[in-house]
């Protein structure tokens, strides 16, 4: 059994973090578990610490709005055994989840046991899926809601649904800064940027930054004078 892992768990539930890492603490000899309750805390733990052997995902958790941000985490640690844990569990969410570069869909609702397991395949280098993959329902867990047009997924954009640093690069991204700009005002990599750039532009539902400004000034927002300087 392995020993001296680092495993991450990003997911904004407390009391799931707390049951996993004493699920993976009895498990695995020697493992060590950080935690994060955003997209945001985890980025800042996977920049820290290039040991980590395994990071997890919760999809809902505060800055993961959709796929795209997971995409993005594959692209800054292309090595990296990246778990995907949620409560959904539709059949399309799972590939979705996979295409999206995740080693593996883990739903919350398996045994703590089972869950390690899959932990482990991943470490081990292998993808995971539920063995139950073909039983389950496509539109497991509701169905996704009617899509909205441009115009009306741009009126209901709201700042206060990003996270803090996702915020700061809206600030920036309005000011006109490109990616290397914002990197080094954040003191973040530009890969990192991107992952939050991704995340705004599907809060607007725009296709690159020229769209999203275009998208954001229509509605009335304006560069923050400090992102300006």
């Amino acid at each position: 059994m392995p020993t001296g892992l680092h495993f991450l768990i990003a997911d904004d539930h407390d009391l799931f973090r707390r049951g996993l890492r004493y699920a993976l603490t009895d498990a695995f000899a020697d493992i060590r578990v950080t935690e994060a309750d955003s997209l945001d805390r985890a980025l800042i733990i996977l920049t820290q610490n290039a040991d980590i052997a395994l990071a997890s995902f919760d999809l809902r958790m505060p800055g993961m709005q959709d796929g795209r941000a997971l995409q993005e985490v594959r692209r800054l640690y292309p090595t990296l055994p990246i778990a995907v844990l949620s409560a959904r569990e539709g059949r399309q969410i799972i590939l979705d989840t996979l295409d999206f570069g995740a080693s593996g869909f883990i739903p919350k609702g398996l045994p703590a046991e089972d869950i390690v397991a899959a932990m482990r395949d991943m470490v081990d280098g292998r993808i995971y899926v539920p063995p139950n993959i073909t039983a389950i329902d496509s539109e497991s867990n509701a169905t996704p809601p009617r899509p909205a047009t441009d115009q009306q997924t741009a009126r209901k954009f709201d700042p206060s649904a990003l996270t803090p640093r996702q915020r700061e690069v809206f600030d920036l991204l309005l000011a006109g800064k490109s990616t290397k700009e914002m990197a080094r005002a954040l003191d973040i990599a530009e890969g990192t940027v991107k992952i939050y750039l991704a995340a705004i532009f599907r809060l607007l539902d725009a296709r690159n930054r020229v769209e999203a400004v275009t998208k954001s000034l229509g509605l009335g927002f304006t560069p923050n004078p400090k992102a300006t300087r």
